[in-house]
């Protein structure tokens, strides 16, 4: 695939620009040629580390989250220079700030987003904890992918969405399942998580998802999850079922394997070809 040539910055939440102190919060990609901005902001529960009077999860978000707008609607117009970027951010009054853009190339600007995210906003502590547990869930995948009715996936389309929704695998048994794997910190903003997770469950039950091989059939999410506390999982769970997410413990992959293992069959066996 074709290289692109962009810039990215980091999404700050910087509440004494006089200090210098800030924390990550988010990260932008911004691509000259399409004049495009992709963006991902999260992980805000990490500014309390800076303990700032007034601090508050939902706010901060939408303040990031307007930011994102505004650099969007510039980008679009007039900003498409790393000068362009460094004008905008001198023009940002809050406490929400973007650090010097750096150039950087890419096949897919969302892509590369995720992978910045990843990188450099992500708690490391969280990022060794995702990969202890993504390892065994993208393990079963690989073991299950031979079985009928089971396909490892990266990601599945979503109507509706602009993006794909991750995903380890989907199997087929009347339904497409979805499977992927979440992991809750302890100190998370559990609302903004969820709100996320709800909104995928219900548009992957409501609507037809395509994986390759399979006939579009309505979906449905299963969440592996790896909790802090038998309390958030409870929470979690509660939350989510009004969606028609099914959440799963990394405790129990398991039982989700020869569950799967049961009940996935091709399309096939399942209209009776």
């Amino acid at each position: 695939m074709t290289k692109r040539s962009g810039f990215y910055a980091l999404v700050q939440y910087c509440p004494d620009r006089a200090r210098g102190e800030g924390v990550n919060i988010g990260v932008v990609v911004c691509d000259p040629e399409s004049r495009t901005v992709a963006a991902q902001v999260g992980e805000i529960s990490r500014a309390r580390r800076l303990k700032h009077v007034g601090f508050d999860v939902a706010r901060t978000h939408a303040l990031a989250d307007a930011l994102v707008a505004r650099l969007r609607d510039a980008w679009s117009q007039s900003y498409q220079s790393a000068e362009g970027i460094e004008a905008f951010t001198r023009r940002e009054p809050n406490a929400i700030t973007l650090t010097k853009p750096r150039a950087c190339t890419y096949t897919n600007a969302d892509e590369e987003v995720r992978a910045l995210f990843a990188e450099l906003v992500v708690d490391r502590a969280v990022r060794k904890r995702t990969l202890r547990f993504v390892r065994p869930l993208r393990a079963m995948a690989e073991e299950l992918k031979t079985h009928e009715g089971v396909r490892q996936v990266e990601s599945v389309a979503v109507p509706v969405l602009n993006k794909p929704v991750k995903a380890e695998l989907a199997y087929l048994n009347g339904r497409t399942n979805v499977v992927a794997g979440h992991v809750f910190g302890a100190d998370i903003d559990l609302v903004q998580h969820c709100t996320l997770l709800t909104t995928q469950g219900l548009l992957i039950s409501k609507n037809e998802i395509s994986v390759e091989g399979f006939p579009p059939r309505k979906g449905h999410l299963i969440l592996v999850g790896e909790f802090s506390s038998s309390e958030q999982q409870q929470q979690v769970t509660e939350i989510l079922r009004s969606a028609d997410v099914e959440t799963v413990s990394s405790k129990d992959l398991e039982q989700l394997r020869q569950r799967i293992e049961n009940e996935a069959h091709e399309p096939e066996t399942e209209t009776g070809k």
